[in-house]
């Protein structure tokens, strides 16, 4: 069987004085060119076939169906006819009815005829009366614009001032979240403060203790030293008024003592003891002169 590509890839031997290669092969396209058509046509015509046997088919399919319903028509025919004539009786029937109707109807009419001049008038000053209302609502209407302008403006100021509302809320926030840390921190130091304070007093107080334990020992020496002068003293005044007391005694054993007296260290002594002393030897020399 002979395809277009078939004959467009037929090769020819060579020989001499043989035909034109060239030619034999446009030739031969052209000759593939038109069968490759004549298979189109071949291909179209073949669907074309299908289709009108398929159409055919319904057709003869739908013939089948008309004759049947043809004939169901046919039987039913006699029934058209006695439904046509009752439609008849009952068309003049309502006819006579509807004739009466019509005369009612024209009464009526006339009566609306006459119902509609009157609302005519009515609608007259109705119309004035509306256009005398227009002429309000535009006065209202522009009244309205002007109250919608304020409006505008008042909420171009409210969103201003709930702006204003926002920075000045977000301004309180900071300022206590400021608050709070420097109350945190203030609060740390004071914390520091008073530990530093509480360490400072206790070291302070273990200072003082020692320093009043050693005042009190050095007190305590102080008394005894004290003690031992008082007795040194009045050892020392017992002898000087033993000798006061003699009348002939020596004088030399006298002033020896008191330059034994003299010779004490009387910065322990207290007032009352020098005032002590003072007194005894006033009434030695008292005596020693009697």
């Amino acid at each position: 069987m002979f395809t277009p590509q078939s004959i467009k890839d037929q090769e020819f031997q060579i020989k001499f004085r043989g035909c034109d290669p060239i030619e034999v092969k446009s030739y031969l396209e052209e000759l593939a060119d038109h069968v490759f058509e004549l298979h189109e046509q071949k291909r179209k015509h073949n669907e074309d076939m299908s289709r009108l046997k398929g159409e055919l088919t319904l057709a003869e399919n739908e013939r089948t169906q008309y004759k049947s319903e043809l004939a169901k028509n046919q039987s039913s025919a006699g029934d058209i006819e006695k439904k046509v004539e009752k439609g008849y009786q009952y068309k003049d029937e309502r006819i006579a009815e509807l004739s009466l109707n019509l005369e009612g109807f024209q009464k009526k009419l006339d009566a609306q005829a006459e119902e509609f001049v009157s609302c005519k008038k009515t609608l007259d000053e109705t119309n004035i009366r509306l256009a005398a209302e227009q002429a309000l609502v535009s006065a209202g209407k522009a009244e309205l614009e002007k109250v919608q302008a304020k409006n505008i403006l008042l909420e171009e100021q409210l969103q201003g001032l709930k702006q204003e509302g926002i920075d000045f809320k977000s301004t309180i926030l900071l300022a206590q979240q400021f608050s709070e840390e420097l109350k945190k921190s203030a609060e740390v130091e004071a914390t520091e403060l008073l530990i530093v304070a509480r360490t400072e007093e206790e070291e302070l107080r273990a200072t003082t203790q020692v320093k009043r334990d050693e005042l009190h020992a050095e007190l305590a020496s102080l008394e005894t030293t004290r003690n031992e002068v008082r007795d040194e003293i009045r050892q020392k005044l017992q002898t000087v008024l033993a000798g006061l007391d003699v009348l002939g005694g020596p004088v030399n054993d006298a002033t020896v003592d008191l330059a034994d007296l003299n010779s004490l260290d009387f910065s322990l002594v207290d007032d009352a003891d020098v005032a002590f002393v003072a007194a005894e030897l006033a009434e030695g020399s008292d005596e020693a002169q009697a």
